[in-house]
This record gives structure tokens, C-alpha cells and sequence, in this order.
């Protein structure tokens, strides 16, 4: 038998031995023979197909055939070029559609220019950047708002549900940024609470957590700035301290009885205005939050925009005029809570609250 008929007999052999071995066995021992007699009908058959299709049954499939699409992957196939990226896969530093300046194991960029420009040109703004020191966050919100014009990744940095007033962040991660903890913090007033400078020390160490938390992207009122829109040029806060301190001690009595939760009532703050707008018609009263007949217990505002004062303006500079207001001990006070109240997401708004006598 030659070569062709052997290949194209073999899968017939292969099922026939599974049925019968010892038939299949015998019969292909014989057919090997020279003089072997001729294959039965079921062999003529199989031969017959091999000729018609020769090519067939030597045919080789080449490397490169496509695979049936569900096709079994061995499970150390490599995966394809397109495959999607796991979701908490670490993102290339180029994938930022914005990318950072720097990230780490890289320092934070420098920009200690910017606080020093703004200290040089506002050192009464860095001379009240503390709070706590009855001052306001202008210098802080100024640095930020340059430093934004510049490149957006710039925020505050928040901890406990508020503001480090000395500190901002720089976010370098590729995902959102608000709340991100991928910052770099900064620390850009220097002895702040004592004698405050210009600062720029990288406090990354310290917990990061990026926001702009109420930030306006305005400047922040500067008393010898000019309003492009009108000319006009903002009046500055005028320190009345004095006349506060004056006031609670000829009436403790009124500053003792000023909470209304605890029973008292708003006289304290009524003559206190009323005083005030005797020297300046640009003092008033301050609906809270901006709301409307809900007023502040503890506040005065000094309007600074152009004209007269005008009802529900929030051209206002807002001062907190009695410290621990509720408290067991109130005493007089005079915080400029301006910025504080911007940075909380809320406004002023000046008012008289429907009073005549003011």
C-alpha cells in the first residue's frame, strides 16, 4: 500500500482498533504482505476519497491562521495592546491631561516669588493674615488666587472641616482634586499668629487634603484699587475698635443681655450701629449668610461700594463686634470675618433691618 492510501487509512484504523483490536490488527498485518489480497469495499472507499483529495489530507495549517474567536487563551497568553487598564492601576506621569509640575519622589515647585511679591506690596494684609489675632485670610486668599492664574492645580488645604490659614496645597495626582490627598502642602506665612513673613516651607509630612472650599476667584478688596467698571475705588474698613470698647463699658449691662437664644435681646448691637453711623452713614446691620430677615446677632457690615449705601448690597466688609456672644463672658470685639465668610461659601448683606431709629 503506498504512502497516500497508508495516511488516508490511518483514522479508519485508529476507530476500528477502538472497536475490534485483534480484527483491525490481523488485517493490517496482512495488507503490509506483497501478495496481500485486496482491501474489502470499505477500503476501496477510503481510497478513493484519498485520491480525489490528496491535498487535502497533507494540507498544513500555517503559523499565522486566525484563531476562532472563542477560541480557549492559555492562561499565560500575553494580554493584547488594547487591553483596558485595571482601574487602580498606577496612571504614567505623562497621562495627566494637565500634568503636574512636579510630583513625588520630586520636590514641591517653587513659587516663594508669589508671597513675597504680594507681602511686599500688601504688608498690612500679611500684618493681619490671623485670624485668631482678630485679622482675616486676604493675604492667603491673594497668594492662591496669583498663583491660579498661573496653574489651577493651586487650592487651600483643609483639615477637621476647615482652612489652614497659613497653608496651601498643590495637587498632584491625575484624578479630581477636591478632597484628594495627593498634595503637596505648603506653608507660605511664615510665624503666622506672631510676627508673620513671606513664607514657602514644604509641610508635606503634615495630612493633605486639597480644596477650594468657597474660594472666589476675585481679588480680594483693596482699599486703593479702583473699579474698572465705575471707577470708583473702595473706602477702607475704618478701625471703630474704640467705640466698641466704649460702648460695653458705659452698658455692660446691654453686652451681658445681647444673646436672644438665652433670653436676651439686640440693643447692645442697635446702639452700637447707631453710634457708628453717626460718624459713617456706610454702617449697618447684616442679614446672615446673605438670608434675609434672619440677622446677625453679633455683626455690623461697613458697605464699600460705590454710592450710598443701598439695601441688601453685599459690597460689605463683615465685623464681628462681640467675642463669645452667647457665651458665659461676652466682651467687645472688632474681627473682620470678611474673607472668613467668603472662604464658607457665603455672603453678606447689608440692612437696617426695617429701623428708622438707626
Amino acid at each position: 500500500m503506498d504512502g497516500i492510501r497508508l495516511r488516508a487509512l490511518l483514522p479508519w484504523l485508529l476507530l476500528a482498533c477502538a472497536a475490534d483490536p485483534g480484527s483491525v490488527l490481523g488485517e493490517l498485518d496482512g495488507s503490509l504482505t506483497p501478495d496481500a489480497s485486496p482491501p474489502d469495499a470499505a477500503l476501496v472507499a477510503i481510497d478513493t476519497l484519498a485520491a480525489q483529495d490528496v491535498t487535502r489530507q497533507d494540507r498544513v495549517v500555517p503559523v499565522d491562521a486566525p484563531v476562532p474567536l472563542d477560541a480557549p487563551v492559555p492562561l499565560d497568553a500575553p494580554a493584547p495592546l488594547d487591553a483596558p487598564v485595571p482601574f487602580d492601576a498606577p496612571v504614567p506621569f505623562d497621562a495627566c491631561v494637565n500634568p503636574p509640575l512636579a510630583r513625588p519622589p520630586a520636590g514641591a515647585p517653587d513659587r516663594s516669588a508669589v508671597p513675597r511679591a504680594v507681602a511686599s506690596e500688601h504688608p498690612d494684609w500679611l500684618r493681619d493674615s490671623c485670624p485668631a489675632n482678630g485679622g482675616n485670610t486676604r493675604f492667603l486668599t491673594e497668594v492662591l488666587r496669583r498663583l491660579r492664574d498661573e496653574d489651577r492645580r493651586w487650592g487651600l488645604n483643609a483639615l477637621s472641616g476647615g482652612i489652614n490659614g497659613d497653608r496651601l496645597a498643590y495637587h498632584w495626582g491625575c484624578g479630581e482634586a477636591e478632597g484628594s490627598a495627593e498634595a503637596y502642602v505648603l506653608d507660605v506665612i511664615s510665624s503666622h499668629c506672631g510676627t508673620p513673613g513671606p513664607g514657602w516651607i514644604d509641610q508635606t509630612t503634615e495630612p493633605a487634603r486639597w480644596t477650594l472650599a468657597g474660594y472666589s476667584t476675585s481679588a480680594p478688596v483693596d482699599a486703593g484699587a479702583v473699579d474698572s467698571g465705575s471707577g470708583h475705588v473702595p473706602p477702607p474698613l475704618p478701625d471703630e475698635s474704640g467705640l466698641v470698647r466704649d460702648l460695653a463699658a458705659e452698658r455692660p449691662d446691654l453686652l451681658a443681655a445681647s444673646c436672644r437664644d438665652m433670653g436676651g435681646n439686640n440693643e447692645f448691637l442697635f446702639e452700637l450701629v447707631r453710634r457708628l453711623r453717626r460718624r459713617d452713614a456706610r454702617w449697618g446691620l447684616n442679614w446672615k449668610r446673605g438670608v434675609v430677615n434672619d440677622m446677625s446677632q453679633d455683626v455690623v457690615d461697613y458697605y464699600f461700594g460705590p454710592g450710598a449705601p443701598r439695601e441688601g448690597a453685599t459690597e460689605v466688609y463683615i465685623l464681628d463686634v462681640i467675642v463669645g456672644h452667647c457665651g458665659p463672658s461676652p466682651a467687645p470685639g472688632f474681627t473682620d470675618v470678611t474673607e472668613a465668610t467668603r472662604l464658607g461659601g457665603t455672603i453678606g448683606r447689608w440692612t437696617l433691618a426695617g429701623r428708622a431709629d438707626l
